[in-house]
């Protein structure tokens, strides 16, 4: 058994959890239809500050391009995701390029990507340590 929790950031405090109870369990959650799984728990997670136009900051679990759509489309809110593999949508070539080589290269980009809500602009960053 699993537990994905939202953790306030201020305070430390435990706001939501979540128990991942294995494939055919998950499968019947809400979200699960339209995303993917790390997509879906990071929704349910932070369906009740829906509209408040908070920031969502999460590690590469939760971290997509995808669940950064859904939760300005869907919940209304502004995130900071670590994104390792779910980058589909944005221009991760040009960064990866662009730190190419050199140890502690730092390059910053943004993209507008169209949404249902309409145009939003998405930063990205990459930094070559190793």
């Amino acid at each position: 058994m699993e537990i994905k929790a939202l953790v306030c950031s201020d305070s430390g405090l435990l706001l939501m959890a979540e128990i991942c109870e294995g494939k055919a369990c998950q499968a019947t959650k809400a979200y699960r239809d339209y995303v993917g799984e790390s997509t879906a728990v990071t929704l349910r997670l932070c369906l009740p500050w829906k509209g408040s136009g908070r920031i969502v900051i999460a590690d590469s679990f939760f971290g997509s391009c995808q669940t950064a759509e859904w939760l300005m489309d869907e919940l209304g809110l502004y995130c900071i995701l670590a994104i390792k593999t779910g980058h589909r949508g944005f221009l991760k070539k040009h960064l990866v390029e662009a730190v190419k080589g050199e140890r502690f290269t730092a390059k910053f980009m943004k993209c507008d990507v169209e949404l249902e809500i309409g145009t939003t602009t998405f930063y990205a960053g990459a930094f070559m340590d190793k």
